[in-house]
């Protein structure tokens, strides 16, 4: 008989069997105000220019920021969406569960919509650039040791 164990909330899926397989590991997304990155970016020049550290591709930022956030958007709400869908589909996988076994057929469905979420964070979608910006920009606040900052894509 296999161990299954999972947490199914809101903001996390994880199933595993046993100590060493998971079978999902998803987390819910925060979403990226873009009024808190626009505000972050010029806190982030604010310190740029106290410091004397030079900061290249500013205004490219704030123009992509502007030019894409819509995007991101529809981007973010589509991955919301799959990540309800999944927690849907696991609690149906875990309910279909007998004797310690999972549904394949049901395992693969939550698969299938497991790995449409990561295609959502590829390099190339807005979803991944802006939560890569973000984050970006949060180390280098916090970080001071810097010369030359460039943040231009």
């Amino acid at each position: 008989m296999n161990d299954i164990t999972s947490t199914i909330t809101s903001k996390k899926i994880q199933i595993s069997i046993g100590t060493h397989t998971s079978i999902l590991n998803e987390n819910s997304l925060n979403k990226i105000d873009k009024d808190e990155l626009t505000k972050s970016l010029r806190a982030l020049k604010a310190k740029c220019k106290a410091s004397n550290v030079t900061l290249k591709g500013y205004n490219k930022m704030l123009a992509f920021i502007k030019d894409n956030y819509s995007t991101y958007l529809n981007e973010y709400t589509y991955r919301q969406f799959l990540f309800t869908e999944l927690r849907a589909k696991a609690q149906t996988m875990l309910e279909s569960s007998k004797d310690g076994f999972l549904d394949a057929a049901m395992m693969k469905l939550c698969i299938d919509t497991r790995n449409d979420i990561h295609r959502l964070h590829w390099r190339s979608t807005l979803l991944s650039k802006f939560d890569s910006l973000f984050h970006s920009i949060e180390n280098y606040v916090n970080v001071s040791n810097y010369t030359m900052i460039n943040i231009g894509r």
